[in-house]
């Protein structure tokens, strides 16, 4: 038997979540980064250059390719830190990049770090686990960093960087 169809009312279309405000965004960054960003004067005048286009109210509405664009421009300064300072950490002491050997080349960060790395970074960035669907396109952008590369450590950090950067600037990490 067939359902009979539902009435789609406004209230059914009511926004269920907000989008953080700058605020929200920076207190977030530094939660899950243990950094501060009053004692980080790069990602501090990288996020007051950019929370003007961040949303003030956490209406959904807010979200634009200005804010997008100003999240990613943020997440890459606030990531390239944390490659900076988990560079020198044991794996697992690391906030972020837990499993990336960075004084080897690509080799190293085999299919099962890429994996390991994204489950890990999803869960700081977006509080919640990654689908099978969102891992594969995490893989398939880890297969193009890389294409056509020679062996190097760079393109090691250039893998793992792209992967923070691309869970910290994503809807999941600004929405709430």
């Amino acid at each position: 038997t067939e359902l009979p169809p539902t009435e789609i009312t406004e209230l059914d279309l009511a926004p269920t979540a907000g989008v953080k405000s700058f605020r929200q965004i920076k207190s977030f960054y530094e939660r899950i980064t243990n950094f501060d960003a009053a004692g980080n004067q790069d990602i501090l005048g990288t996020f007051n250059a950019v929370a003007p286009v961040f949303s003030g109210d956490g209406d959904p509405q807010s979200v634009n390719s200005m804010m997008l664009l100003g999240i990613t421009n943020l997440i890459g300064i606030v990531c390239d830190r944390i490659y900076l300072r988990d560079y020198y950490l044991p794996s697992d002491a690391r906030r972020a990049y837990v499993g990336v050997d960075f004084m080897k080349d690509q080799r190293s960060f085999t299919v099962t770090a890429q994996q390991n790395l994204a489950a890990h970074l999803s869960r700081l960035f977006w509080q919640r686990e990654i689908t099978s669907e969102e891992t594969q396109i995490i893989l398939d952008a880890m297969v193009e960093m890389q294409a056509n590369e020679a062996l190097s450590v760079a393109i090691t950090k250039r893998m793992a960087v792209g992967q923070c950067m691309i869970f910290g600037s994503s809807l999941d990490s600004i929405r709430y």
